[in-house]
């Protein structure tokens, strides 16, 4: 099977959920016998250059990247009221992206292509244009959910209404645009029942996000039970609000109850005013060169998110890395195991951390469960032979 996969960041190096995901469904689909082209957005975000992480992407046959700035802009942001689109949409609709995409299809035949995430839409009608092949479209989250969680926390004011705005265009698009691919793959049953409820009605499977257990070593032990840690993209959003949530409401609750408690935060670009927090006991490591170690280093992760959807791959990595982890419902959405322990107010929060903080026991109980969950539940190649099944019939449908 031949699969065009498009995407709106380059796939890798692996520090995020997103490239985790789509690094290891593409690399699982390749070992199935499929030859997959990556046409990949390098935005000035996240930029790449190629020539460094070639090596560590070569199970795609053919790797092209077009160069998008899809950064913030204020004038663009203000105009863009008056144009009635998506401006979560319209950040990544690049002529250079439709060119070298229609160029592509007219070279060769696929057998389906693959659009990881709403964002990658715009492309519909280029694809309609020059290929039959059957679209396939990978919902990571109702995207529009994200955001309209993001503004329900937000104080009575204009950026309140801006992204209130701007929520109703991108459900509206995101709604839209399911009427025209051929097939749905989502991460949660959650989701996907959302989507059946707002009309869709094309083919869909839902497939959680797979890891390869057997790449994760499970260190039970470690010395410093009294310390926890957080990573993320320190540029989304929703970890954003979550942290400042967690700093404010939570982290004064746990070091009063316990001053040797340590908290450590990593991720890729951290702003300037967190790198320069100064609260007691809190650690900025900002980006790290191996994510797996980091967690590893700490025996509790959390993952204190207000809002975001769709599957946190942290929680999944921690898992196969026998961490105990405390999250809010939201953090944990698609992930059903008691291993992890769920708190959404300040209070129950830090007496979820307490509880296990300081405990060994506790902390490797919670660790093992968490491994033989992720191990049984979440194992990349059963996922990855489903969603072959899945396009497969597709393509012999279309």
């Amino acid at each position: 099977m031949k699969i065009l996969l498009l995407t709106k960041k380059f796939p890798f190096p692996l520090k995020d959920g997103e490239s985790v995901a789509v690094h290891g469904l593409s690399g699982a689909l390749t070992e199935l016998g499929c030859a997959i082209d990556l046409l990949s957005m390098n935005t000035s975000k996240h930029f790449v250059e190629l020539d460094d992480v070639k090596s560590k992407v070569s199970h795609y046959a053919d790797i092209q990247t077009s160069k998008v700035d899809n950064k913030i802009k204020l004038h663009e942001a203000v105009l863009n009221i008056f144009s009635g689109k998506s401006y979560h949409i319209s950040r990544f609709d690049y002529k250079d992206y439709h060119r070298k995409l229609s160029a592509k299809l007219r070279a060769s035949d696929f057998d389906v292509i693959f659009l990881e995430t709403i964002y990658l839409a715009p492309y519909i009608e280029t694809i309609r244009k020059y290929s039959s092949a059957p679209i396939v479209l990978r919902s990571h989250n109702v995207e529009h959910e994200i955001w309209q969680r993001i503004a329900a926390n937000l104080p009575t004011g204009a950026k309140k209404a801006y992204l209130n705005m701007q929520v109703r265009r991108l459900r509206k698009y995101e709604l839209t645009q399911l009427q025209f691919i051929d097939g749905l793959v989502t991460l949660t049953t959650r989701d996907e029942e959302y989507f059946q409820k707002a009309g869709m009605k094309k083919p869909s499977l839902v497939s959680p996000i797979g890891i390869d257990v057997s790449k994760y070593t499970t260190p039970y032990e470690t010395d410093n039970y009294h310390e926890l840690a957080f990573i993320g993209s320190l540029d989304w959003a929703p970890n954003i609000e979550g942290l400042d949530w967690f700093l404010e409401y939570v982290w004064p609750l746990i070091v009063k109850e316990n001053p040797e408690a340590i908290f450590h935060i990593a991720g890729r670009n951290p702003s300037a005013e967190l790198q320069g927090i100064k609260i007691q006991n809190v650690v900025i490591h900002g980006e790290v060169a191996d994510a797996a170690e980091y967690v590893k280093s700490y025996p509790i992760a959390i993952v204190p998110l207000l809002s975001g959807g769709g599957m946190r791959v942290k929680i999944l990595e921690a898992m196969a890395l026998s961490r105990a982890i405390v999250s809010t419902g939201v953090g944990a959405e698609g992930i059903n195991t008691e291993s992890i322990l769920l708190a959404d107010k300040p209070q129950d929060f830090a007496t979820a951390v307490l509880e296990i903080l300081g405990q060994p026991k506790k902390i490797k109980q919670l660790g093992q469960q968490a491994y033989s969950d992720v191990k049984n539940n979440f194992d990349l190649n059963e996922n990855t032979i489903r969603v072959y099944n899945f396009i497969k019939k597709l393509t012999h449908e279309s």
